[in-house]
C-alpha cells in the first residue's frame, strides 16, 4: 500500500518536526527540490528501493502542482500513472500551495494521498496544538508574550517555547522574564537587520554586538534575519504570479501593503536564487548556534560571506 502525504506548512519548525515523525525509523530519505530537478528524477528514484532495506522515502521540496494557476498536466500525468502501477511507495510533497479542490490534489486524494496543512490555523492555535503535543503547560498571555518578543515568527516562537521546556513544562511569565529571549530594543533589531539587507556590513557589525547583549545565544538574531529574508523571497516569488500588493500583503499576512513595495526594494540586489541560498545558509547558521559554535564568530562569518 502506498504512503502519499502532501503538506503545506506555515513553520518550517513544523514541517520539520512532522517529516521527522512520518519518517520515523526509516533510515533512508531522498530529499528532491522540483526547483532543481525534475519529476522523472524523482520517479527514478521510487522506482528503486533502499540499499539496506526495501523501506525508503521521497521527499520532494518546492512542489507548485496542487495549487495556482497551471495544471502541470505532463507531470501528474507521470506521476499518476507510476503511483498507480506501483505499490509500497513512500512519497512526501512539501507543497508551495495546497488547494483541496484543484483536480491533481483530487486526483493524489483518490490514489490514497494524505492532506497535512495548517494554513488555515492562526498562530496561536498552532503554538497551543503544539505545547500540548509536547505536553507543555502555557496560557495565551504568556504565548502572546513570546510571541511579542520573538517579533511575531512563529518559528523563533516555537523554538524559544523548546528551550524553555527544559527549565520546566510549566511555562510561565516568571520563567519567560528569567530565561527567555528580550530584545530590549526593537529599533536596534529593525536596523541592524536592514544593514545586513543592504550589506553596510560596517553598520551590521556595530549593531550585532548590542543584540549579542540582549540575546548571548544569537536565536533570535537568526530569527530576525530568516524572516527578512524569508519574507523578501516570498514577495519575489508572488511577483511571478502579477499579484497586487494588496493580495500579496493578504496572502502574506502583513498589515500594510507598504511592507511589500519595502521588501520588493530591499530585494533588488539579489536575485531569488541568490535568496534562497541565503536562507538556506541561515538555516546552517543556526544549526551551528544550536551545536554550541561560538555564536558571535559564526554570525560574523555569516556577514562576511554575504
Amino acid at each position: 500500500m502506498n504512503r502519499i502525504y502532501l503538506i503545506k506548512s506555515k513553520s518550517s519548525f513544523l514541517l520539520n518536526k512532522k517529516i521527522e515523525e512520518l519518517t520515523s525509523g526509516i533510515n533512508e530519505i531522498e530529499y528532491y527540490s522540483l526547483n532543481e530537478s525534475d519529476i522523472t528524477d524523482v520517479i527514478e528514484s521510487l522506482s528503486y528501493y533502499g540499499l539496506f532495506t526495501e523501506e525508503k522515502v521521497v521527499v520532494v521540496k518546492d512542489t507548485k502542482y496542487f495549487g495556482g494557476k497551471f495544471n502541470y498536466e505532463d507531470d501528474m500525468n507521470k506521476i499518476i500513472n507510476f503511483l498507480k502501477e506501483n505499490d509500497n511507495i513512500f512519497l512526501i510533497f512539501v507543497c508551495d500551495e495546497l488547494l483541496k479542490s484543484k483536480k491533481n490534489t483530487t486526483e493524489l486524494v483518490k490514489l490514497g494521498a494524505n492532506i497535512i496543512n495548517d494554513d488555515e490555523l492562526d498562530n496561536l492555535t498552532i503554538i497551543k496544538e503544539y505545547t500540548t503535543s509536547i505536553n507543555v503547560n502555557i496560557d495565551d498571555v504568556c504565548i502572546n508574550k513570546i510571541l511579542s518578543n520573538t517579533e511575531n515568527n512563529i518559528d523563533m516562537c516555537l523554538n524559544e517555547i523548546d528551550k524553555l521546556s527544559n527549565v520546566s513544562n510549566n511555562i510561565t511569565m516568571d520563567i519567560i522574564n528569567t530565561y527567555g529571549i528580550h530584545i530590549e530594543n526593537n529599533d536596534v533589531a529593525f536596523d541592524f537587520s536592514n544593514a545586513v539587507v543592504a550589506k553596510k556590513m560596517d553598520v551590521a557589525f556595530k549593531l550585532l554586538d548590542n543584540l549579542l547583549l540582549s540575546d548571548p545565544s544569537g536565536i533570535s538574531i537568526t530569527g530576525i534575519l530568516a524572516s527578512q529574508f524569508i519574507n523578501m523571497y516570498m514577495v519575489r516569488d508572488a511577483d511571478t504570479y502579477n499579484l497586487s500588493d494588496e493580495d500579496i500583503s493578504c496572502s502574506l499576512g502583513f498589515n500594510n501593503p507598504k511592507r511589500v513595495y519595502m521588501l520588493r526594494k530591499n530585494s533588488k540586489i539579489y536575485t531569488k536564487d541568490d535568496l534562497s541560498e541565503i536562507i538556506i545558509n541561515l538555516c546552517e547558521l543556526d544549526k551551528k548556534i544550536k551545536s554550541g559554535y561560538k555564536v558571535d564568530y559564526i554570525i560574523k562569518e555569516f556577514l562576511l560571506n554575504l
